[in-house]
């Protein structure tokens, strides 16, 4: 019972966790619709500004289709998720309406008047994903299906005390073991189903929470790419006024890059350019000086080379010199003997 409890607060807890996130997505529609305003009132003074040159405003002009275009499509896939949220609960509607209506008697029909409001919503078709259904409808058919589960639950346990009465004329030698049997399993299986549709709502409040918080995070980029191009007050006061109310806080605008970062000054480029030829001049130098050192230094080991062959070859030819002197010596002994 305790369990059953917290989980319808679990309920409650996750649909008003949908309530906000689309509150806060309201919202923020709404702040991009006054920067679209002003930005289209900017144009248009522009354009009442000129008589003959309209040229470069064309740039203006695409820059605003863009905008609109990107606006578009951000509210069709808002549609388009309300519309998947509402045919969720239109379907759990219809399977619970279906399933109670063939296994609860007169009596009990009765006492569940949400079952007939099935009839009061219009037919969700899947072949319609991007028509509109007010959020007050999905609000309602939720309150429905959350009204007749907990209608179930009650009913659930005034059969338990019924079974136990019948039990009670077990003792009076009453054969009626296997209808109380069939009694305690059809209200078992009532329970069961009961509760299978219960988590099938809240498995639907997961992923409908997380489709919501991804759009918010997109919406939320789209405000801060556009919130750049007012200047002035009404920009200072939409930002105030979007970041003290939203949990979901706007990124910092620090990082949005302004003509003055992009442009450097002519003094800069002059500063900059003397510098970048001093930094090579002396690099080239340095260069230089290396190359020459490098340069002596080889031309001194080529001539040191060339000069200990000379000595080679000198010293060979001495040698070879003084063999043939030796020779010439003998020769003229044998003559003289």
């Amino acid at each position: 019972m305790y369990m059953e409890e917290n989980n319808s607060e679990i309920i409650t807890i996750r649909f008003n966790e949908i309530k906000e996130i689309r509150l806060k997505i309201k919202n923020k529609i709404k702040k991009i619709e006054e920067i679209k305003a002003v930005i289209k009132t900017n144009y248009i003074n522009y354009i009442k500004g000129e008589n003959k040159e309209y040229f470069g405003l064309d740039s203006f002009h695409f820059q605003n289709k863009v905008m609109e275009l990107e606006h578009e499509n951000m509210l069709k896939l808002y549609h388009f998720i309300d519309n998947r949220i509402y045919g969720d609960y239109y379907k759990l509607f219809i399977l619970m309406t279906e399933f109670f209506n063939n296994h609860l008697n007169e009596k009990q029909m009765d006492r569940i008047k949400e079952l007939k409001n099935i009839k009061s919503y219009p037919v969700y078709k899947d072949l319609e994903p991007f028509k509109l259904y007010e959020f007050d409808l999905i609000d309602n058919i939720h309150q429905d299906i959350i009204l007749i589960i907990n209608a179930i639950k009650d009913i659930y346990q005034e059969n338990i005390m019924i079974i136990k009465e019948y039990k009670k004329q077990l003792k009076f030698g009453m054969n009626i073991d296997n209808y109380i049997i069939n009694q305690q399993f059809i209200n078992n299986n009532l329970m069961m189903r009961n509760n299978l549709y219960e988590n099938y709502l809240n498995v639907y409040h997961g992923y409908h929470n997380d489709l919501l918080c991804k759009y918010y995070q997109k919406l939320q980029l789209f405000f801060n790419q556009i919130n750049h191009h007012i200047i002035s007050e009404q920009n200072s006061s939409i930002d105030s006024d979007d970041s003290s109310k939203d949990s979901l806080s706007d990124s910092p605008r620090s990082d949005i890059i302004s003509n003055e970062d992009i442009f450097f000054s002519k003094k800069d480029i002059s500063e900059n350019s003397v510098s970048l030829e001093k930094d090579i001049s002396e690099n080239s130098v340095s260069l230089e000086k290396d190359i020459s050192k490098n340069t002596i230094f080889h031309l001194r080991s080529i001539v040191e080379e060339v000069v200990d062959k000379e000595d080679i070859s000198n010293n060979e030819s001495h040698g070879f010199q003084m063999v043939q002197n030796k020779k010439k010596r003998k020769k003229k002994k044998k003559k003289k003997n």
